[in-house]
């Protein structure tokens, strides 16, 4: 179970700067001060490798909905004047290798710049990143069958390996264990696989889990069906009980009932069912309908 200070580890938020971006290249000091920018960005960014710049291969059109709601993030000064930077809040409930998502509402990448059919136009976004959140990357783990995160904590307290919310599974497969390997946020290796000893005390465990969690999931099954046949038994009875007594009622005011059927699902009594009434007919079933104890319609 998580202490207190992991949940709110989990749950905070971390503030960080977005800058916007627009150049047309085609114009040499556009082109200059659009390298500069790059330059920038990828300090800020975090950038590594170009696989950490998204390009966005759609038209701006498009994307447009989506790029004026985060330019609107944008601060303006005393003067009106628009600067290109702007606040987010990073949530860090979950965590992902290449993206998050943000208390405003957005799903963001590090870096992303749009795509235009006019290749000289550059428009995009990057986070200057904070020290913090790329240590939350490096010290949170997560597992690659349920996606459970595991603080670096809770990691060692536990000496965990591999996740232990998936033994017992029933959906689980042996060729899915190597999946628990537990690995860091920011790792984007693949999953080694398990070498024998692994997998032998995996497969064991997993098995004795899946025993000993089948015999809780049987018995809350078991407690599921009764439920339910205790309740549609109650509603079976309270309807029936519900017909009979306005068939009865009916019938006693001498109304006929041969045009008449009651619907369980919506509890209503409709006249017409079967034949549709006319006007005549409508308004003497109004007459003597007065004082019918349940809901009813008249269909015409």
């Amino acid at each position: 179970m998580e202490t207190k200070k992991e949940t709110e580890q989990k749950n905070k938020t971390i503030k960080a700067k977005i800058y916007f971006y627009r150049y047309d290249i085609s114009k040499k000091d556009e082109k200059k001060a659009y390298l500069k920018e790059m330059e920038t960005a990828k300090v800020f960014s975090g950038w590594t490798s170009p696989n950490t710049l998204h390009y966005i291969n759609f038209s701006y059109e498009s994307n447009k909905e989506f790029n004026e709601k985060l330019k609107g993030l944008t601060i303006k000064n005393l003067s009106g004047e628009v600067k290109k930077e702007g606040i987010i809040n990073i949530e860090t409930k979950h965590l992902f290798n290449n993206q998050f998502n943000t208390q405003e509402g957005f799903r963001l990448w590090n870096w992303r710049e749009n795509i235009f059919l006019n290749k000289d136009i550059k428009e995009g976004y990057y986070i200057e990143m904070p020290k913090e959140y790329f240590n939350l990357l490096e010290n949170t783990f997560s597992c690659g069958y349920c996606g459970k995160q595991y603080t670096r904590e809770e990691k060692i307290k536990k000496d965990l390996s591999f996740c232990d919310a998936c033994l017992g599974s029933e959906y689980l497969k042996e060729d899915d264990l190597f999946l628990l390997r537990l690995k860091r946020i920011n790792d984007k290796t693949e999953r080694l696989p398990l070498n024998d000893c692994d997998n032998e005390i995996l497969t064991d465990i997993n098995l004795k889990e899946f025993e000993r969690l089948n015999k809780i999931r049987k018995k809350e099954n078991i407690k599921r069906i009764k439920a339910k046949l205790t309740k549609e038994r109650k509603e079976n009875i309270a309807n029936s009980e519900n017909e009979y007594k306005g068939f009865m009622w009916c019938l006693n005011k001498g109304i006929e009932t041969d045009n008449l059927i009651y619907y369980n699902h919506t509890k209503t009594f409709c006249f017409g069912w079967r034949d549709k009434l006319n006007f005549e007919k409508e308004q003497q079933l109004k007459k003597d309908l007065k004082g019918f104890p349940f809901k009813f319609e008249l269909k015409v």
